[in-house]
């Protein structure tokens, strides 16, 4: 069932699993209208690649995506209404899936299609297979559906809100938000339903009263078989009533894992990236800064275009591990830093670290600079991190809007003054406005 790469590996190895469909469905929703040259829309396909180009970023050990090829699946057939409240796909948007794959392929990531069969079972089970050789998952999606694959061994990475802000799903990270274990979230679209896929649930069971039963029965089929016993006496009603439906409901929510593909390793690794055919084709559409972004390979940080994030899958390698984060969420928008950076990186978080990093810029005889944005859209990006080398071998991170306590103080500003060491950039000055 599964193709086994050319080695073992020796060390539990990455798979980035890209959920095509939906990544593109968010980002025409999220993204202002972009248009290339020609006057086509394209700023669905300008979406995904950014959030592809921060899945390589991570060098991970595999790449691959998935997209829904149409048509009525078995979900179709067993529930005359699923997907039928959905509005048609707008004309704007068609044309940019075909081109999402173009871009994909560019890059040398293989796509898994297959006629009849959601993405979603597709990714459901290559993330299965891939555990089974000992590798560690992250999928990239824009559906929370995912959440029910969520395992020590499999992560969902997710857009929080439009394309640049993303939350990573760990186990504990689906038991903090829902009081549920990951598997468990399909239980709760049985009995609640899904607006987006048109499955009924059963009205008038609400999200809090359908976690409460499914932490006191575990499953919507325990929760059907003991329904006499419910109270109160409207919860048992609407159970004896619409138990059927409950449990169609779970089925149509629940991903296949068992879909008749494999998983071939020797296809999607670093050795079938192709930078110069994705820089070629992200520069014909106008994508300037994001084939600057493209990296030379999985296995270098020649091109930083964002914080690393994603969790590691092996503690050691010294990345904030997002499972053990508290239920706080940050006022500001967030991106995992790295915990422990690297001996050729400085990062820069306090007061008088800035001040001599100011007066090492003045003192340079050659710099270079980089401004780091949360949205990858132009003109319109919010600043997320300086990067400022010099001379040879000094290079500096300045995080802005990460972590809240690990970032300099989001009151500061930034003024220009006027300083022979401005060279091409300018020199920058950060100081309190209060």
């Amino acid at each position: 069932m599964v193709t086994e790469p050319q080695s073992e590996p020796s060390k539990k190895q990455r798979l980035v699993l890209i959920d095509g469909h939906s990544l593109v469905y968010r980002a025409f929703f999220a993204l202002p209208s972009l248009t290339d040259r020609e006057g086509r829309v394209v700023n669905a396909a300008y979406g995904f690649t950014s959030m592809l180009l921060l899945a390589l970023q991570e060098h991970p050990d595999y790449v691959l995506a998935s997209f829904d090829l149409g048509g009525r699946t078995f979900r179709h057939e067993e529930l005359a209404q699923y997907k039928a409240t959905r509005r048609p796909t707008p004309p704007e948007l068609s044309p940019q899936f075909p081109l999402t794959r173009d871009i994909v392929r560019a890059f040398g990531i293989p796509i898994y299609e297959v006629q009849g069969v959601e993405a979603d079972d597709v990714i459901g089970t290559l993330a299965t297979q891939a555990r089974e050789l000992g590798l560690h998952s992250t999928i990239v999606t824009g559906d929370l559906d995912a959440l029910q694959l969520v395992n020590d061994d499999v992560y969902v990475l997710t857009s929080k809100r439009g394309v640049s802000e993303t939350i990573l799903y760990t186990p504990d990270r689906v038991r903090e938000r829902y009081g549920l274990e990951p598997i468990q979230t399909v239980d709760l679209k049985g009995l609640v339903g899904d607006v987006s896929d048109n499955i009924p649930g059963i009205r008038g069971i609400g999200e809090k009263t359908a976690i409460k039963l499914i932490q006191e029965y575990g499953s919507v089929e325990n929760l059907v078989a003991n329904r006499e016993k419910l109270t109160p006496p409207k919860v048992k009603k609407l159970l004896e009533e619409f138990s059927e439906q409950a449990l169609l409901s779970k089925k149509m929510a629940t991903i296949v894992r068992t879909v008749d593909i494999k998983l071939d390793l020797s296809r999607g690794s670093a050795h079938d990236y192709r930078p110069d055919a994705a820089r070629t084709i992200l520069a014909d559409l106008g994508f300037r800064s994001l084939a600057a972004r493209v990296p030379t390979t999985w296995r270098d940080g020649s091109t930083m275009s964002a914080p690393p994030i994603f969790a590691p899958a092996v503690k050691a390698q010294g990345q904030l591990e997002l499972a053990t984060e508290t239920a706080r969420q940050p006022a500001q928008s967030t991106l995992a830093l790295e915990s422990e950076p690297s001996e050729a990186v400085a990062i820069v978080r306090e007061t008088a670290e800035l001040e001599q990093l100011v007066a090492a810029f003045a003192a340079a005889e050659r710099i270079g600079f980089q401004v780091i944005t949360l949205d990858d859209v132009p003109r319109r990006g919010r600043v997320a991190a300086l990067v400022i080398g010099l001379d040879e071998h000094a290079v500096y991170y300045v995080p802005l809007a990460h972590e809240q306590e690990r970032c300099l103080d989001p009151r500061w500003r930034c003024e220009r003054t006027a300083s022979n060491w401005a060279g091409l950039i300018g020199t920058y000055w950060w100081r309190p406005t209060c």
